[in-house]
């Protein structure tokens, strides 16, 4: 297991060989990170070692998808746990009876206001009816923000809402 000190380590290191994966810091971006963090640790693990290259590779065969399982995960957590300036919000139609959730999103937090590049549905609601919107979680990376707006989707969705979200209902899941 790292401490955070070795994860900071590595991800500073790779920060050195690959700098232009720094520069706009998105989920693709996160994921080829991770990788290559793991990969360096890999690759330290078998310096320091005394295998030889074909030793490795037959443990490795012998091994399949259960070496560094828990170091790659640990590493992804670190890597998602940067830059946590990500939220959800909830668009709703205020009617007598309450909030009607109609929308719901992730993004910076000046997006939850922000109506620019908006579906054709998502406008005329907003221009029909009287409607805002509320930031349900924030500080979240970008991993965090789209499984947190799935889950969303999905409950409103399971309560009978009619969103304009373009996507269709999903089981839940976690990105890795």
């Amino acid at each position: 297991m790292f401490s955070n000190e070795d994860l900071s380590i590595l991800w500073e290191r790779v920060k050195e060989t690959e700098p232009n994966k720094f520069k706009k810091f998105n989920q693709n971006n996160r994921n080829s990170i991770t990788l290559m963090m793991f990969d360096l640790w890999k690759q330290e693990e078998i310096d320091k070692s005394d295998w030889d290259g074909v030793t490795y590779c037959e443990e490795m065969m012998e091994f399949e998808g259960m070496f560094g399982v828990e170091e790659y995960n640990q590493i992804l957590d670190y890597v998602n746990s940067i830059n946590k300036i990500y939220c959800v919000y909830v668009w709703f139609i205020n009617t007598e009876e309450g909030k009607s959730p109609f929308y719901v999103g992730k993004g910076k937090k000046h997006r939850a206001q922000n109506i620019k590049n908006r579906s054709k549905e998502f406008l005329y609601i907003i221009n029909e009816f009287d409607c805002d919107y509320e930031i349900i979680k924030e500080g979240l990376s970008e991993h965090q923000a789209l499984v947190t707006e799935n889950e969303f989707i999905n409950y409103f969705r399971s309560k009978g809402a009619n969103l304009v979200n373009k996507s269709k209902s999903r089981p839940s899941y976690h990105i890795f």
